[in-house]
């Protein structure tokens, strides 16, 4: 250990330090960058479930509603 720090005075060792810090930042940003990017286009690329159909009746002149309403058609079917 001792020896390391008599390195650290000397001004070209820091120099090569600190472009060798620099250099890994900037390596392990960019395999951190491609990870994401991979891992993204994964997800996006699984298909998605497919809605549930659900199938709602009402007899007798009742209403029955099926989930949302908004934008739902409500059809009356008479019995005869």
């Amino acid at each position: 250990m001792e020896q390391l720090l008599a390195y650290l005075p000397d001004e070209e060792t820091r120099q090569i330090l600190s472009w060798a810090g620099g250099g890994l930042v900037v390596a392990v940003t960019g395999v951190w960058a491609v990870f994401k990017h991979r891992s993204d286009a994964k997800k996006k690329s699984e298909p998605a479930t497919p809605p549930v159909t659900q199938s709602v009746t009402a007899d007798d002149g009742s209403v029955a509603i099926g989930r949302d309403v908004v934008n739902s058609p409500i059809s009356i079917n008479h019995k005869t």
